[in-house]
């Protein structure tokens, strides 16, 4: 029997109509079942108007199929499954630390009074934040600790007073998957096959050489996607696939679980959204043997993935004004951190966008009127690039999933 289900997997190449099936245009064998919102592919038909013709009839021939640009969106809640896939497709690519290696941190800041002689209480926050052990230096001895911020450390003595604390250790727990992503390098860009099954419809549309064109993250958790592609099929619906959901004891991203740092000073949060932009091309590069109405290859543009969004504020604070005229830069870091963790570890599910050298590029003062808050509307900001980090955003994603492509 058949049902309505959305399958994205990977591509080994952007596949074009007429590609062949071996490598490398392979397509992976890890498939994502996306419990989607809505989920749409549409062939955006080109045609070729001969109105302008002189044929001295009052009307016009028949428009021609010129050809095809495929499209399509997406849209979803954030699951934390999920969003490997689609990071994947919108410029970034991912590396993937398994469970149970280990990662080295950077140093980190303990400030700890100096009447503490036998006891005291260390912040403790890891290079990501979603370490649940290791081990920090305190004076030149090294103490474990296994919580994910606050700690007490009892014993410490002299030790105590030490300021400067270094994480040696980030321990990603077995059962676990730390992904973090940076932007692609290559020219042809990462794309999936997308399958829509239409069960009541009995048929389905298939797409290859699919890219994400636009992705869109609000604090609430909602996800769109604009898709580009290569090729459109419409094909016999599929009886035989049962779909394997992400389960649903798994809460997706919510904006209770969101944490959002920016401009030192600044005024209280409103909101919070963040859109990555890749731009991509398609091309018809006329080199292929066979001709066909469909472009052949899926390149990243020339303009670089950039990464923007916006944080209102509920106050016009005078610190967030003086930013947006000078153009000023600072990070900003929005974590969301599940209530639910990740199999039988101890670690959640989690999501980290780091955006060391932000700036705002928009916004203006609440309109005035006969009310006690006025706020800072319409902020919106961009993710510049920081030399001292050497990135403009990263993004860092803990979830169970071990791979997402793999070629047989």
């Amino acid at each position: 029997m058949s049902v309505n289900f959305v399958e994205i997997a990977l591509e080994e190449s952007p596949i074009y109509d007429g590609a062949p099936s071996a490598a490398p245009y392979r397509v992976s064998t890890n498939k994502l079942y996306l419990p989607a919102r809505s989920a749409r592919l549409v062939p955006d038909v080109q045609h070729l108007d001969r109105s302008d013709e002189l044929r001295g009839i009052p009307g016009a021939p028949a428009r021609l199929v010129d050809a095809y640009l495929p499209a399509g969106a997406l849209s979803v809640r954030a699951y934390a499954q999920l969003l490997t896939w689609l990071f994947e497709l919108a410029g970034f690519q991912g590396a993937v630390t398994a469970g149970g290696a280990t990662v080295t941190g950077v140093e980190q800041t303990a400030v700890v009074g100096v009447n503490a002689l036998n006891s005291a209480t260390i912040n403790v926050v890891s290079t990501d934040g979603f370490a649940s052990a290791g081990t920090i230096i305190i004076g030149g001895a090294a103490v474990t600790y296994t919580g994910k911020t606050a700690t007490s450390f009892t014993g410490c003595g002299a030790h105590a007073a030490y300021s400067g604390g270094e994480i040696v250790n980030d321990n990603v727990p077995v059962g676990a998957s730390k992904w973090v992503f940076t932007k692609r390098e290559a020219v042809d860009a990462q794309t999936a096959q997308i399958i829509i099954n239409y069960r009541r419809q009995a048929q389905k549309l298939v797409g290859n050489g699919y890219g994400v064109s636009s992705l869109s993250l609000t604090a609430l958790g909602e996800l769109t996607a604009d898709l580009m592609g290569l090729l459109f099929k419409r094909q016999a619906v599929d009886t035989t696939t049962v779909p394997a959901y992400p389960s649903q004891s798994i809460p997706p991203f919510r904006r209770r679980e969101l944490r959002l740092t920016g401009l030192a000073g600044g005024g209280r949060f409103a909101d919070f959204g963040v859109t990555i932009t890749n731009p991509l091309e398609r091309v018809f590069s006329l080199g292929l043997g066979t001709p066909t109405p469909f472009p052949d290859a899926m390149e990243h543009g020339d303009e670089q993935v950039a990464v923007t969004g916006s944080m209102p504020k509920r106050v016009l604070d005078p610190d967030d004004l003086d930013a947006l005229l000078s153009g000023a830069t600072f990070a900003a870091d929005a974590r969301w951190r599940s209530t639910s963790n990740i199999g039988a570890t101890n670690a959640p599910y989690a999501l980290r966008i780091d955006m060391p050298a932000c700036q705002y590029v928009g916004g203006a003062p609440g309109e005035m009127g006969n009310q006690r808050r006025h706020g800072l509307d319409d902020v919106s900001f961009f993710a510049g690039w920081s030399e001292a980090a050497g990135y403009d955003c990263r993004i860092t994603l803990v979830n169970d999933v071990t791979a997402i492509k793999t070629f047989a």
